[in-house]
């Protein structure tokens, strides 16, 4: 089907181009004709015209010629761009219908073992509600995640502070273990707050999941050189590198423990909302282990006042929740 659609994007391309050109040497042609008509004897002027039709005849074959290997170029790059869309969408589908039958299966495993067993007791009824309670969890979770990867595609945009954004996100997240410090300079950006508090917070709660008993996170915002930023910084095991570049990607765990709690999505959400607000997310391992990441966004211009720029803030915090 490819190469069929290829080829007739080609001739619609090519065609557009030889027509073009074919009326850019009519007009050409036309107008040296009169005026070799107003300059010349008639057995010249026609001597003339004869040559000039031939040297522009050739000059459209040629123009067809690259016209129908430029729609060829053009419609190849087109369709490569729509197969690797339509490929990673078809992934993306088989990986949610995955994430959602496994908490489906829970469910339906966890009802017809205890619901076969007429001897069941109240204590077995209840631990199997219990299953079902924390797979409709997982289930909630995960619409929760595509949800806001399909809602990221049309933020709404306000000015406000990533600072404060990512001040109210840090006070959901909670660990016993890990010591969250934040360290908010005042950055400037247009944005949807409810998304970039999303974001925020799926950065935080990765950093402190996937971490080590006495570990920390540290999260700063700025702006520098033109630019607003927010660094993420965590301990923790080693990530390899090959492993740290797919993290952004749909379901993409990197063979990290999976403890239940989480589909995969929140790194993945993380890009698309930088992205749906014209920023860009880097990620890489550390050596001494864990990750840093840095959401750049583009600093919203600040209107002159009077009252100067807002000092920083540095925040320490712990807790002791689990992530949502």
């Amino acid at each position: 089907m490819i190469p069929t659609l290829r080829v007739r994007l080609t001739a619609l391309y090519g065609g557009i181009f030889a027509a073009f050109a074919a009326l850019l040497l009519l007009a050409s042609y036309w107008l040296m004709a009169r005026h070799l008509d107003r300059t010349l004897l008639p057995d010249d002027a026609a001597a003339s015209l004869a040559q000039l039709r031939l040297q522009y005849l050739l000059a459209l074959a040629g123009a067809t010629l690259v016209a129908t290997a430029l729609g060829w170029y053009v419609a190849g790059r087109e369709l490569g761009s729509m197969a690797r869309a339509l490929q990673a969408r078809e992934r993306f589908v088989a990986n949610a219908s995955h994430e959602l039958r496994s908490p489906l299966t829970v469910i339906r495993t966890e009802a017809d073992v205890t619901l076969a067993d007429p001897r069941a007791t109240t204590g077995e009824l209840r631990a199997m509600g219990e299953e079902v309670l924390v797979a409709a969890d997982q289930m909630d979770g995960l619409l929760d995640g595509l949800m806001v990867l399909a809602l990221s595609e049309r933020p709404r945009r306000e000015p406000l502070d990533l600072a404060s954004a990512v001040g109210a996100a840090a006070r959901t997240v909670f660990s016993e273990d890990v010591r969250v410090r934040l360290d908010l300079g005042p950055a400037a950006v247009h944005g949807e707050r409810r998304m970039l508090e999303r974001l925020a917070a799926n950065l935080i709660e990765n950093g402190v999941r996937y971490n080590a008993p006495g570990g920390h996170v540290a999260v700063r915002t700025c702006a520098e050189e033109g630019r607003a930023v927010l660094r993420v910084i965590n301990s923790g095991p080693v990530v390899a590198r090959g492993t740290a570049e797919r993290l952004l990607e749909p379901f993409e765990r990197g063979g990290r423990a999976r403890d239940g709690r989480g589909a995969g999505l929140g790194l993945s959400i993380v890009r698309a909302v930088a992205e749906a607000h014209g920023g860009r997310v880097a990620l890489a391992p550390r050596p001494q282990g864990g990750l840093a990441v840095d959401v750049v966004l583009p600093l919203a211009e600040r209107r002159a006042a009077s009252g100067g720029q807002r000092p920083r803030a540095t925040v320490s915090a712990d807790s002791s929740a689990p992530r949502r």
